[in-house]
């Protein structure tokens, strides 16, 4: 038994002594590796720099390194999260030698590569072992190196990708390129890869040692999130009334026109047709969200909704001039519940924007051009030939008189148009002011940056080109952006844009005048002039269309929007929105003195008129939001948000106008010869502010049951003193049928009921409608000066709109959302409805 024992450990011992060779020898291999890496940073590091600071945080060190040399830190914020201040006084000492003063004692590591600086966080080394032959056993972990490569879903490498072990602080960032090279235990089964605006991502490992990775860009508004405008809630507790579409989803449908595209979509948006504008482009659209709730004075202004964008209040024509391409979501907000937060302007509902968020990564190029054409359609025009019109004005007897005298004149007069007919003419009247019009829009971004910094440069030009000749609508833009992601959850967002808009009415007129002008009447005469007067003493428009006159407007406007966002804890975040806006505008409208207006006109110094406006605009806003969400161990939520807006807007309009122009070529003000009759410059100002707060909650138990709530009082200066604030409030419930065991099943997906209820106000009036005003009458002199007459009458008792809001409504959705449905029920009653009336001053004592 000796001799085999003896001979079994003779075997063990050469097994041990080849084990410690290879050993050895990795370890040598190691140790020239480790030479040829000093000898590399000694050529990296040959730059010396200073610094001084006592308690300072790592980035600041960051920001001194790449200050005074020509490196950059790459890195992921998350890995900085337990990293401590440092304190150094270093002068004129090489970069690797404050690195690792800088470095000591922190949980993380770097390495250099192409003049950038990564870093990643420390691994954790195992204690070497006093004696590996007897501790190593033969099973365990080996561990394996994986690499691959991290993209976006255009194929863009995202550098600054952060990989991770998931459940251990193993990980490290890519590189420039996307690539990462990580070791791992063999036990390790999945890595997370995770980037600030893409979709976190887990990969099983299952034995490979390459994983490359797709990431998808985050989408604000989800199939499970409604944004609101202020925040954005958990569609599962949602009991409010909203659909949300993609600006992918708009596109599909109208590349061009928003408003095609949403009240094609949208049920319960209509868009308000305007006939007698036609495809006019710069008339801008109405729309009407579930009908009217008020009196319409002249037009369907007060009726129409909010619209909000990154959580700025804009006007219609600012969405009307909107470049679609910029749309991430569009959401509606229907009923009190999903309007709420807007209560005291939400009474017609609110249309919420959200723009595209900045992609990081490589620098990026993207171009859109988006055009269309718009045909003049005439099918539903049916008019008489000049045969036909000429034998109905003679039985309609208008070529027959009672006044034997006029008898011969209107004979002659009749066989003249007979022998035109005779010749051949028949005007095609409505396709002389008519064209095909084409649009196209052109916009360029320019995108990139970091995990940490992003940016945008976008520039746009649109032109849009009406049926009716010399028309036009065109759109200027430029824009900055700029994203920053703070340590510790914070980040900020900054967008800049300047926008002009050129606009030019046709010079054709009105299209129904082209409607009223008979056929038989012949455009040119026969020397090829236009003529000036047609039959029955009608003006030839295409005459007046040949000469100077014009109606034209420009506005420029400037945008600065802020965010700033912290999120302080799984449970607490804090979110700000600040903008200031500032809008120019002019407008110029001249009537050549020879149009036919002026034709029975004797005195040269009537004949031309010219009228002047100018706008400006100042408009500043913002809001502080403070949320709380918790989740319950059962699957409950908790939702609290408390915020505060305050809106204050400052809007001047002046004008001028004047007459007698000597010739069609002097378009400028300082040739008319004087003011028209009792005329004056006009101007208004219309100045008001807004504040507010609001408290939303919102409980969800186990995923089935919930409750909302949303209160809100606002203050505002255009009501009167004894009414300056409106309180405003919204409840609602709902019930996640599909949650129960009852409704299990494959092919269910969703299958909600909800029901709201909340009163909602609005503010769609100008400013001094409270207040007494006046204005000066210079027929009125007196010996210590100039009278004054009453424009408004003032009413302190002045007081909101407001609209009570009833709604009910079911979502279903079957076969992996295949199929999909929402029914709403709903009923809307306005109260304290205003309406402008005419009083006897003597009335307002």
């Amino acid at each position: 038994m000796i001799p085999t024992v003896l001979k079994r450990h003779s075997s063990n011992e050469k097994k041990e002594r080849g084990r410690l060779q290879k050993i050895l020898l990795m370890k040598l291999a190691i140790l020239m590796l480790l030479t040829t890496t000093i000898h590399v940073k000694g050529e990296v590091f040959a730059q010396n720099i200073s610094f001084l600071g006592k308690n300072v945080s790592i980035e600041t060190i960051f920001a001194s390194v790449e200050s005074q040399t020509n490196y950059v830190f790459f890195y992921n914020a998350g890995v900085l999260k337990n990293v401590h201040p440092v304190s150094l006084d270093l002068k004129k000492v090489p970069v690797e030698t404050l690195l690792k003063e800088a470095f000591k004692h922190q949980p993380i590591t770097y390495y250099i590569k192409n003049h950038t600086i990564f870093i990643t966080a420390k691994k954790e080394e195992p204690a070497i072992p006093v004696a590996p032959i007897a501790v190593v056993p033969e099973n365990a972990p080996q561990e394996i190196i994986i690499k691959g490569q991290v993209k976006d879903v255009n194929g863009n490498p995202l550098g600054g990708t952060s990989v991770n072990v998931k459940g251990t602080k193993i990980g490290t960032l890519t590189d420039d390129e996307g690539r990462y090279t990580l070791e791992v235990k063999e036990e390790s089964k999945v890595l997370v890869f995770s980037f600030v605006g893409m979709e976190t991502q887990e990969i099983e490992i299952r034995g490979r040692q390459t994983i490359n990775v797709s990431m998808s860009f985050t989408v604000n508004v989800s199939e499970g999130v409604v944004v609101t405008g202020y925040y954005a809630k958990s569609k599962s507790s949602f009991t409010g009334a909203a659909v949300t579409f993609t600006g992918a989803e708009l596109k599909a449908v109208s590349p061009t026109n928003i408003f095609e595209a949403l009240s094609t979509v949208t049920p319960g948006l209509l868009k308000v047709e305007e006939k007698a504008q036609g495809s006019n482009p710069n008339k801008v659209p109405e729309i009407l969200v579930r009908g009217v709730t008020s009196f319409a004075n002249d037009d369907q202004g007060v009726n129409q909704p909010l619209i909000v964008r990154d959580g700025t209040i804009i006007s219609m024509q600012d969405l009307y001039d909107m470049d679609i391409n910029e749309i991430e979501t569009v959401t509606v907000l229907k009923d009190a519940s999903a309007a709420a937060l807007y209560g005291a302007k939400a009474a017609n509902g609110v249309i919420v924007i959200e723009r595209t968020k900045i992609s990081g990564g490589k620098m990026r190029i993207t171009y859109n051009a988006t055009g269309s054409i718009q045909f003049p359609d005439f099918s539903d025009y049916k008019l008489l030939n000049a045969k036909d019109k000429l034998e109905y004005e003679r039985l309609a007897g208008l070529y027959n008189s009672e006044d034997v005298t006029q008898i011969p004149r209107l004979d002659s007069l009749y066989n003249v148009r007979f022998k035109e007919v005779r010749r051949g003419v028949n005007t095609d009247w409505m396709a002389q002011p008519s064209r095909v019009g084409y649009s196209l829009d052109h916009s360029l971004r320019l995108s990139g940056g970091s995990d940490k910094t992003r940016f945008e440069l976008n520039a746009r030009y649109g032109s849009v080109e009406g049926v009716m000749k010399d028309d036009y609508r065109k759109r200027y833009g430029i824009g900055f952006a700029l994203e920053y992601y703070a340590p510790n959850g914070v980040s900020f967002t900054n967008r800049t844009s300047f926008s002009r808009i050129d606009t030019k009415a046709t010079p054709y007129g009105p299209f129904s005048q082209y409607t009223f002008v008979n056929p038989y009447d012949r455009i040119r005469d026969s020397f090829g002039v236009l003529n000036k007067v047609l039959s029955w003493d009608i003006d030839n428009p295409l005459y007046n269309a040949s000469l100077g006159s014009y109606s034209v407007n420009n506005t420029q406007s400037f945008s600065n929007d802020f965010d700033a966002r912290w999120v302080i804890n799984d449970q607490f975040r804090v979110t700000s929105h600040w903008n200031i806006g500032v809008n120019n505008g002019f407008a110029e409208d001249y009537l050549s003195p020879l149009a036919g207006q002026f034709r029975n006109e004797t005195d040269p110094l009537r004949k031309g008129s010219m009228v002047q406006i100018n706008n400006k605009g100042l408009v500043y806003s913002g809001n502080l939001v403070g949320s709380y969400n918790n989740l319950f161990e059962n699957n409950s939520l908790l939702s609290v948000n408390l915020g505060g807006i305050i809106n204050r807007s400052d809007f001047r309009n002046s004008g001028f106008s004047g007459i007698g122009f000597y010739s069609d070529e002097l378009r400028f003000m300082n040739f008319a010869a004087s003011y028209p009759l009792g005329a004056r410059p006009t101007g208004f100002q219309d100045l008001s502010t807004d504040v507010g707060s609001f408290l939303n909650l919102n409980y969800m138990y186990k995923d089935r049951y919930y409750l909302d709530g949303v209160y809100q009082v606002s203050g505002s200066s255009k009501f009167g003193v004894n009414n300056r604030y409106g309180h405003f409030w919204s409840t609602g419930a709902g019930w996640n049928i599909h949650n129960e065991s009852f409704a299990q099943a494959d092919w269910i997906d969703l299958l909600k009921l909800r029901g709201s209820v909340g009163y909602t106000g609005k503010i769609n009036f100008a400013s001094y409608q409270a207040l007494t005003t006046y204005r000066f009458n210079k027929d009125l002199l007196y010996l210590n000066g100039i009278g004054a007459v009453p424009i408004t009458i003032g009413n302190p008792d002045l007081k909101w709109e407001r609209t009570m809001n009833y709604n009910a409504g079911l979502d279903l959705s079957f076969w992996k959302r295949r199929f999909n449905v929402s029914l709403d029920i709903y009923k809307r009653l306005t109260t304290d409805l205003l309406i402008d009336k005419t009083i006897a001053p003597s009335a307002g004592t």
